[in-house]
């Protein structure tokens, strides 16, 4: 049935199942679709979602010339990717988180909001939509196999006729936001009308973006005068593009993996490639103190025949790591957080059978653990009583 789905369309469905177990519901409904689909396909709510450019605020040059800096950074190093230069592409990643750092201090600064903040406003006011228009029961367990409701398969099956219509080859995200506005009469059909999107508008939308990138790649942003402009990443990531926006804050990490890969002449990105880019990352030695060099202690090199050098962007990601993305992006969520390299050490451990996990595992690492270290303490207490201790 989902033989034509892109991974990103496949992964709405896998939320959308989630979200149908949260709510207590016997069957995946039109809602839980909509609520998955966002949840996958943030680009693609930014770009239908996102505040209109007559709405937008006036940014001050020094964030505008910030934002340009990052694009620039990103682009010479998907370049020194493209090349296998890989020591030019680490290069640019520490110089890019340096600059995104340094943005979030900009948009403090002078009061901006980031495009994807109205966007999280927008999400959240749907949620809140939707848990007032339906009954809550008790949640069901995600073992449990739930089907799709007779509304949800229609929903489905619009979305493939409108990759049909568009001459596209996959059914992507982009025909199922199209399949849900078509399914007039359901809950996620009213919610989104609600929000100013109607199917003629939208399916000329798609229909001019380039029919090699809807259905298979998300949208960048970027700010064009005081407004909101997206358009499509590059061609050579069509690739990677879906996880790097599934894994929103851990782009950086998919991008090293494939250098470790390279560098080891392997066909694939193994799960252990992916744990050595990890500790590359500022986060994992900071919340993880010692566990960087434990953990390549830990990794030996493996033997095997001389394979020829290929490019970096011609390695595909092995079925362990996709599987370690989507737990990553399910663990995220259930904190109601962005999904960032701690999700992923989760990722790998909840994907027990593969290498990475068992180094982890080996170096002291455990589930509970991690999500100790995730889980943002609990803020202080008002009650100026609460603490004390009485003799």
């Amino acid at each position: 049935m989902f033989e034509r789905y892109t991974e990103k369309a496949r992964r709405v469905i896998f939320f959308a199942r989630y979200e149908a177990s949260q709510f207590g519901s016997e069957t995946i409904e039109t809602e839980h679709l909509l609520l998955g689909l966002f949840r996958e396909d943030r680009d693609l709510a930014l770009r239908f979602l996102g505040p209109p450019v007559s709405a937008s605020e006036v940014v001050p040059p020094e964030v505008r010339e910030a934002e340009e800096r990052i694009q620039s950074i990103v682009k010479r190093m998907e370049s020194a990717i493209a090349q296998q230069d890989f020591k030019e592409a680490l290069s640019c990643s520490d110089e890019e988180r340096r600059e995104r750092l340094n943005l979030r201090g900009l948009y403090e600064k002078w009061n901006v909001a980031e495009p994807s903040t109205f966007v999280s406003v927008r999400l959240e006011s749907i949620r809140k939509r939707i848990e007032a228009a339906t009954e809550r029961r008790p949640k069901v367990s995600t073992s449990v196999d739930l089907p799709l409701s007779h509304e949800s398969k229609r929903v489905l099956a619009y979305g493939a006729e409108e990759s049909e219509r568009l001459n596209h080859k996959q059914i992507g995200t982009d025909h199922l936001l199209l399949g849900l506005l078509r399914d007039e009469a359901s809950l996620a059909a009213r919610i989104l009308r609600e929000h100013g999107l109607h199917v003629s508008q939208l399916r000329e939308e798609i229909a001019r973006s380039s029919p090699a990138e809807v259905g298979r790649t998300g949208f960048r942003f970027g700010r064009t005068g005081g407004g909101v402009r997206l358009g499509p990443r590059p061609e050579h990531l069509a690739g990677m593009s879906g996880w790097l926006s599934a894994l929103q804050d851990a782009g950086r990490v998919l991008h090293l993996a494939r250098h470790e890969a390279a560098q080891r002449l392997s066909p694939c990105i193994e799960t252990t490639d992916l744990l050595l880019a990890l500790t590359r990352e500022k986060e994992f030695s900071d919340r993880f103190p010692g566990a960087v060099e434990s953990v390549r202690k830990h990794r030996q090199p493996e033997p095997g025949p001389q394979r020829e050098k290929v490019s970096a962007f011609e390695l595909p990601f092995s079925e362990d790591c996709k599987l370690a993305f989507t737990f990553a992006a399910q663990e995220a969520a259930e904190l109601g957080q962005r999904t960032g390299p701690g999700h992923l050490l989760l990722g790998i451990l909840r994907v027990e059978s593969c290498a990475a996990a068992g180094i982890l595992r080996d170096c002291g690492l455990t589930e509970a653990g991690i999500r100790a270290k995730l889980t943002p303490p609990p803020p202080p207490s008002s009650d100026p009583e609460q603490g004390r201790s009485y003799v």
